[in-house]
């Protein structure tokens, strides 16, 4: 953006002042540390892939064109000198040259607090395509954890692995050399965990690459059985199961999925990353919005049920209540006619209806605890697969436990199952999704604002919200604490919530807090103080429209321009009148004019007027936005006074404001229809 403006251009320095507010946002961590890819930029951990045309893969392949490998930031010094960093970028050309790269190099020391780290050569090593061909598949190369392996007697390594060269063809030769080879992924893959949780940060993704290609090299070459048993040992280390996904997976699904029935067939627990990415795999979405094949759906599908309630311990019970039932009944003929009799929404239905009975019977007891912890299990089970009628029956049950743990956990699930399929359901599903959520009790209203606290989806917030909004005043002590928060979107959600269930009783604790607020959370405040009727709403109110914080009086001047008192539009006005000279130029001025003319009342008629008869010869840059504006918001003033400048301005010679006149008249009669 930068590259548009030339020096000296009026919209540049307000440009600047945005860079320098969006990179004040953008660190959530003292140290931030970007690692370079030519089509993609590793932050931290997660990998970011910008799209083709964005103008974040142009910045990527310059920095990388540059010879970058790593841009390390440290906040609060970084946010001068990222700014002084994007200044240089954007004066260089599309295709920069060595000389440009050494300049940047040179020129380091000008960006505080940001530290450039080229690409180190020194060991690349040219070879022709036969050389490469003649390795013998030997490309994936961790010289470290291979060394180690080979060091350690407890196995017979092959002797690539002495010389360094860690690669598919010399495990499975080994493997294929035991009856059991079991021990050797275990320890392989153990290793690997240690060798990537020990690894730098900036080394991590590249680690994570080249385990992408070992694997698929060794999925490849072994047989199915002893396949299945390697990805098993795999899926055993907590570090390598976390890199399984949908989107750019590590492991085919087809091969994961059989890693994880070895899993269950040999009774051994499931990774919680793996639970949800099968629930995930499971849910009626994952066809179209994941590109999960359909096979692959339903051989999820079928595994999901057999999985345990993610995060949650197997209830401690008696042994007699998980003894089997000493009386057969099979071969009975009443037994054989109902189950004929029976589909297996029935058989479900009848299920949920024996477990409701258990906690009746048994609460406290350890078969009532079991049934509390199977129901959660029905629960979330019914939401992942989409079976919304059994979720919607099951959910007053759900959190029945009489242990408050047990019961905390429940409801931490259950609302995390309902907010992924929130994510990722189609819009026609979401009343009955938010109809399930509000079935689960005032108890689930703490997991709920904590996931209104995490969600950035913007959809999913609004059902939440609504969520919340029908527990009426049963939500207010929950809500009330929120105010203390350290986290500012979590304040700005409690006193829009508390605005909505009009409790006037938080008036003073918001008024204490408005001085300190962010700009958001100083709107939400100020509309909140103006639907309550505070006596001292408008002062407060003026004084943030009065603030040397652009961004607290435009903040502030939102909630204003939805206010028709007189009052109000005289501030404006004055506002407007501050401005005049070369603050015109200023985005506050504009949304101003924008304001008064959404107002319409016709005191604003003077100001704008003045507005345009200012002289272009006394200003260094352009008036015709401005004068266009002010057009535009004369013609949805009401008055016969303001009417009739309208009307001159739309037959006057000026055919700019003639249009801007028209627009304001559309805009006039447009919200006139939205408020009738």
């Amino acid at each position: 953006a930068l590259r548009l403006y030339p020096p000296g251009h009026p919209g540049l320095e307000p440009l600047k002042g945005r860079l320098q507010r969006d990179i004040r946002a953008l660190p959530d961590e003292p140290l931030v540390r970007l690692v370079l890819n030519p089509d993609r930029v590793f932050w931290g951990e997660h990998e970011v892939v910008p799209p083709a045309e964005a103008p974040g893969r142009r910045l990527v392949q310059l920095l990388f064109q540059l010879g970058l490998a790593v841009v390390q930031m440290s906040f609060p010094e970084a946010e001068q000198g990222l700014l002084a960093l994007t200044q240089y970028l954007a004066s260089l050309g599309d295709n920069p040259r060595e000389a440009d790269r050494q300049m940047l190099l040179a020129a380091a020391a000008d960006f505080p607090g940001v530290q450039l780290f080229p690409l180190d050569l020194s060991g690349v090593q040219v070879v022709t395509e036969e050389e490469i061909s003649s390795k013998d598949g030997s490309r994936l190369a961790w010289p470290q954890l291979a060394k180690v392996l080979a060091r350690d007697w407890a196995f017979a390594w092959p002797g690539k692995l002495k010389e360094g060269l860690l690669d598919a063809g010399s495990v499975v030769e080994l493997a294929n050399s035991l009856p059991d080879p079991g021990p050797v992924f275990e320890y392989l893959f153990r290793s690997v965990a240690e060798a990537l949780e020990g690894s730098p940060q900036a080394q991590r993704p590249l680690l994570v690459s080249e385990l992408r290609l070992f694997l698929a090299d060794l999925c490849r070459l072994l047989e199915p059985e002893r396949r299945s048993m390697a990805v098993a040992a795999f899926l055993r280390q907590p570090k390598l199961a976390d890199l399984v996904g949908t989107r750019d997976p590590i492991l085919a699904l087809e091969v994961l999925l059989d890693g994880v029935e070895f899993l269950l067939l040999h009774d051994e627990p499931v990774p919680p990353a793996i639970q949800r990415l099968l629930a995930q795999m499971a849910s009626p979405e994952s066809v179209t919005e994941m590109d999960v094949p359909v096979e692959i759906v339903k051989r999820a599908r079928q595994l999901l049920p057999r999985l345990p309630v993610p995060g949650e311990e197997p209830p401690q019970v008696l042994p007699e209540v998980r003894g089997k039932i000493a009386v057969d009944w099979s071969g009975m003929p009443w037994v054989r006619e109902l189950s004929a009799s029976c589909a297996e929404t029935e058989v479900e239905a009848h299920f949920v209806r024996v477990l409701g009975e258990m906690l009746t019977l048994w609460p406290g007891a350890p078969a009532g605890e079991a049934a509390a912890a199977r129901l959660v299990e029905v629960f979330v089970g019914a939401v992942a697969m989409g079976d919304y009628p059994t979720a919607q029956r099951v959910a007053p049950l759900v959190g029945a436990s009489r242990n408050p743990q047990l019961q905390e956990k429940a409801m931490q699930q259950a609302v995390e199952a309902v907010v992924a399929a929130l994510g990722t359901s189609d819009r026609q599903h979401h009343p009955t999704l938010t109809a399930i959520l509000a079935g689960l009790g005032e108890r689930a209203l703490p997991s709920i604002l904590e996931a209104l606290a995490a969600e950035e989806r913007l959809a999913v917030r609004k059902r939440l919200l609504e969520v919340v909004l029908r527990y009426g005043n049963r939500a207010v002590p929950y809500l009330r604490p929120l105010l203390e928060d350290d986290r500012w979107y979590v304040v700005r959600n409690a006193v829009f919530c508390l605005r909505k269930l009009q409790d006037k009783a938080i008036l003073p604790a918001i008024k204490r807090l408005l001085p300190q607020a962010r700009p958001q959370v100083a709107a939400e405040i100020l509309k909140t103080l103006v639907a309550l009727e505070d006596p001292e709403w408008l002062p407060l109110l003026r004084r943030e429209l009065e603030s040397e914080d652009e961004e607290r009086a435009r903040a502030a001047l939102g909630v204003a321009s939805r206010i028709p008192h007189p009052a109000v539009v005289r501030a404006l006005v004055e506002r407007l009148r501050a401005q005049m000279g070369m603050k015109l130029r200023e985005p506050l001025t504009f949304d101003l004019i924008r304001a008064l003319g959404r107002l319409r009342d016709p005191r604003a008629l003077p100001v704008l007027q003045e507005i345009l008869e200012l002289k272009q010869w006394r200003y260094p840059f352009a008036l015709a936005p401005l004068r266009r504006e002010a057009a535009m918001a004369i013609a949805q003033l009401e008055g016969a006074e303001a009417q009739r400048v309208a009307q001159a301005l739309a037959t006057g010679r000026d055919h700019e404001l003639a249009d801007a006149v028209r627009q304001g008249k559309s805009l006039a009669t447009t919200r006139e229809e939205e408020e009738g």
